[in-house]
């Protein structure tokens, strides 16, 4: 009860919720997924990228470009990513990373 209460203080006075984020995130690409909690989650997701100064894309179509929850150093400060980039399991990404594409055409891969 008290972690879930510290978890939510901590949420607010950061500013995002981790584990908000990633379930929204998850939710876009699940093709079970409502049509009001598309739009609430893609909106959460959009709002949140802007507040954290990240630029984390995603393309629908492709499917999600993270294999698994990464480990945040810094929360999202900074993180930029391209839509066609691939993020492996347990990666660990710090603040001010970018990862974008190859200009041949294809993508980066981080596992």
């Amino acid at each position: 009860m008290i972690k879930n209460i510290v978890a939510k203080l901590k949420g607010i006075y950061i500013g995002w919720d981790y584990d908000k984020y990633w379930d929204c995130r998850e939710a876009l690409f699940d093709p079970k997924t409502c049509r009001l909690k598309f739009l609430y989650c893609k909106h959460y997701v959009s709002i949140t990228n802007r507040r954290q100064n990240a630029d984390i894309a995603y393309c629908i179509e492709a499917g999600n470009n993270f294999k698994g929850r990464p480990i945040l150093g810094h929360n999202l400060n900074g993180i930029v990513i391209a839509a066609g980039a691939i993020i492996g399991k347990n990666c660990f990404l710090s603040h001010q990373v970018t990862i974008g594409r190859n200009r041949g055409g294809g993508t980066d891969h981080w596992r």
